[in-house]
């Protein structure tokens, strides 16, 4: 092999780090009514676009405090966020199935629980009752008892 000016030999890029998330959606595939089954094309939509969504969409964190609990740089979760809102409305607009799988992602869990009373909440809860939301509001306070004393639950991911 002839090298030329510019070429380096033995240089591999290095593979992409998986992108940390915290919510597993339960339902995975939407899809289109009035469209019969067989005429429905799927537009798949990777969990850490889920992932970006949700931080950026529903919970309203900055893109720099959204790409730290992600684990990437605040340009790639633009890139991400970027991609997965073009697949929502191209689904939405041309009647597309959404399929939620995949992606190169690590689930990582920041459960807290209350010393005093035992009750336990997730970080990033967005779910509809008002204790989540107030556990997102005052994060060294139990959203139970209002106890002060607050450990964060270290689980194994196969434990989630």
């Amino acid at each position: 092999m002839r090298l030329l000016p510019g070429m380096v030999i033995g240089r591999v890029p290095k593979p992409p780090r998986p992108r940390n998330i915290r919510f597993l959606p339960q339902v995975r595939y939407f899809r289109p009514l009035g469209v019969p089954q067989d005429r429905i094309v799927d537009e798949n939509l990777s969990l850490e676009e889920v992932e970006a969504l949700r931080l950026s969409d529903l919970l309203r964190l900055s893109q720099t405090d959204c790409a730290a609990r992600m684990g990437i740089s605040q340009s790639t979760f633009n890139r991400l966020l970027d991609r997965a809102r073009f697949k929502l409305a191209r689904s939405v607009v041309e009647g597309r199935g959404i399929n939620i799988q995949g992606g190169r992602y690590e689930v990582v869990s920041r459960t807290h629980r209350c010393m005093e009373c035992g009750a336990e909440w997730d970080e990033d809860d967005c779910g509809p009752s008002d204790d989540a939301r107030r556990a997102l509001t005052a994060p060294g306070v139990c959203p139970n008892c209002g106890g002060k004393t607050i450990a964060l639950v270290v689980r194994a991911p196969h434990e989630m």
